[in-house]
C-alpha cells in the first residue's frame, strides 16, 4: 500500500500531468482560434476595400451621369438657340426675297419711265422744230 505522501505525490504528478495537458490544448485552441481571427480580419480587410472600391465607383458613376445631364440640357438649349436662328433666317429671307421683287418691278417702272421720258423728249424737240 501507498502511504499518504506517496499518495500525495502521485496526485500530485497526476494533477500537474493533466494541467499541462489540458494547458497545451487550450494552448492548442487559442492558438487556432488566433488563426481563424486573423483569417478573419483580413476577410474582414477585404470587404472594407471592396467596399470602398464599390462607393468610389458609384461615385464616379454619379459624377458622370450628372456630367451627362449636364452636357445633354445644354445640348439641348444650343438646339433650340439654333431653331430660333433658323426661323429668323427664313424670316430674313423671305423679306430679302419680297424686296428683289418690289425692286424688280420698280426697276421695270424705271426703265418705262425712262422710255416716256425718252419719247416725250422727242415729241418736246419735234414740237420746237415745228414751231421754231
Amino acid at each position: 500500500m501507498l502511504n499518504n505522501n506517496q499518495s500525495s505525490d502521485k496526485m500530485q504528478r497526476f494533477s500537474f500531468s493533466g494541467l499541462s495537458s489540458l494547458a497545451n490544448t487550450m494552448n492548442i485552441r487559442i492558438k487556432t482560434q488566433m488563426v481563424q481571427l486573423g483569417q478573419a480580419a483580413v476577410a474582414t480587410d477585404e470587404i472594407v476595400v471592396s467596399v470602398d472600391d464599390v462607393t468610389k465607383s458609384a461615385i464616379q458613376a454619379s459624377d458622370s451621369a450628372l456630367e451627362v445631364n449636364q452636357t445633354s440640357s445644354h445640348s439641348i438649349n444650343t438646339i433650340g438657340d439654333m431653331n430660333s436662328d433658323m426661323q429668323t433666317l427664313a424670316v430674313n429671307i423671305q423679306l430679302i426675297s419680297e424686296i428683289n421683287i418690289v425692286a424688280k418691278g420698280n426697276a421695270s417702272d424705271v426703265d418705262a419711265t425712262e422710255k416716256e421720258s425718252g419719247r416725250l423728249g422727242e415729241m418736246a424737240d419735234n414740237l420746237t422744230a415745228i414751231v421754231s
